[in-house]
């Protein structure tokens, strides 16, 4: 391990490199602690698991603990890359992450739950996963980002669930499903976002040119028709353009949600087989 802050402690990384690196366990890991980190960089991290071991996130931030990422670059790391739980995760200031692949046959990339998130001026290039689809895995989160980057990825991106997640100023692109041979595992309600009894707003935003095998390339969100309070998609001066769906939905499926749309652009998207050639709106009697 490259670095593990443990419970109450602080500690601060500056202009650091970590590159070559062969891990054996969690590369970064804050435990009830706080990790600050300026101009880092990790590159070229592989991993190997010991006998017996389960496979590990290279970075880990559990129990209360706070990671701040601002300028930090990730590049070319192999395996399962992030874990948060009951923590704070702030990134900003031209952080990126680009070319991991995942080769994990049950965890996603990234995975967190019950956490808060913050994600400002962040880029993610060229994201792949073998086995698991979605990329990103997100539970029971205060989510909220502003001009965040996504080009290049093969899977699912995000799911979300129970939680409020806001997106200002999103662009995604060059986005679609990858098969394994001779499987349809990957037969998913969408490429961008699966959302399952939880708030989504995007604003400001644009998502190009993403296909689907299926249904709804963009969006798929569905809630509980007889819970309490039902959940809502906003979507705000954005645009949905060049998204097909081969089924129904070119751009956005929705069922048993509250759906706004207010200043934005469809423009050269279609469900082929189906209908709703951006919208296809259903509720539950």
């Amino acid at each position: 391990m490259f670095l593990s802050a443990s419970t109450d402690s602080t500690v601060g990384l500056l202009n650091c490199t970590v590159r070559d690196l062969k891990a054996s366990g969690e590369v970064l890991q804050a435990v009830s602690s706080v990790i600050q980190m300026t101009a880092v960089s990790m590159l070229r991290i592989t991993y190997t698991v010991p006998t017996g071991d389960a496979n590990f996130y290279k970075v880990a931030i559990v129990n209360k603990a706070r990671l701040t990422a601002s300028n930090c670059t990730f590049d070319r790391i192999a395996g399962l890359l992030l874990y948060v739980s009951g923590s704070t995760l702030t990134i900003y200031g031209n952080s990126t992450f680009s070319n991991a692949v995942n080769d994990d046959p049950t965890s996603t990339l990234v995975a967190i739950d019950t956490s808060t998130v913050v994600l400002n001026q962040t880029v993610f290039n060229n994201l792949s996963s073998v086995s698991v689809s979605p990329l990103f895995s997100f539970q029971e989160l205060a989510f909220f980002s502003n001009r965040l980057y996504i080009s290049g990825f093969d899977k699912t991106l995000f799911a979300l669930s129970s939680g409020v997640y806001e997106f200002s100023d999103l662009q995604i692109s060059k986005g679609k499903m990858v098969w394994q041979q001779a499987t349809d595992a990957y037969m998913v309600n969408s490429v961008v976002f699966d959302v399952v009894q939880a708030d989504l707003s995007l604003t400001n935003s644009s998502v190009d040119g993403i296909f689907s095998n299926y249904s709804s390339p963009v969006i798929y969100i569905d809630n509980d028709s007889t819970a309490s309070q039902q959940q809502s998609l906003v979507l705000k001066n954005s645009s949905f353009t060049n998204n097909v769906a081969n089924m129904s939905a070119g751009v956005v499926l929705s069922v048993n949600t509250n759906l706004t749309v207010d200043w934005c652009v469809f423009a050269n998207n279609a469900a082929l087989l189906g209908d709703g050639g951006s919208l296809y709106l259903s509720c539950d009697e």
